[in-house]
């Protein structure tokens, strides 16, 4: 889960938000140490992300950036996270999101659900 902290040794946008970076995402997490895995963002609904920009656009810059999974936050209307959606969607429609980048989240997102074999989930009865 990356935070939205300031990172200004590597981010060279002032006081952007290593949650939304790209310079974070992909030349030091993946890179630099090589992780591989799922990459998830802090809720974005916090003021580091809600000051800066509209929480429909950080989702559309974070999964451009290379987060996988996006945190609406607790504090988010359904609203507001259906927005999010929309923005997220059409992003991919007008390839602003390459259908590529969006094949690596859910690659990443399906290896973590069969590695916990999370496929065969079954509800409890309420």
């Amino acid at each position: 889960m990356l935070g939205h902290l300031v990172v200004p040794a590597y981010e060279t946008v002032p006081d952007w938000p290593a949650s939304l970076s790209s310079i974070i995402i992909n030349e030091v997490l993946r890179k630099q140490l090589g992780f591989n895995g799922l990459v998830i963002t802090d809720a974005l609904d916090m003021g580091a992300i809600v000051n800066n920009v509209s929480q429909a656009d950080a989702a559309v810059i974070g999964v451009q950036a290379g987060v996988d999974m996006l945190v609406a936050g607790p504090h988010t209307p359904i609203n507001a996270q259906l927005q999010m959606r929309a923005a997220v969607l059409e992003a991919v429609q007008t390839g602003k999101i390459t259908m590529q980048r969006l094949d690596e989240a859910v690659r990443r997102v399906l290896t973590l659900k069969q590695k916990y074999n999370l496929f065969g989930w079954q509800p409890l009865s309420p």
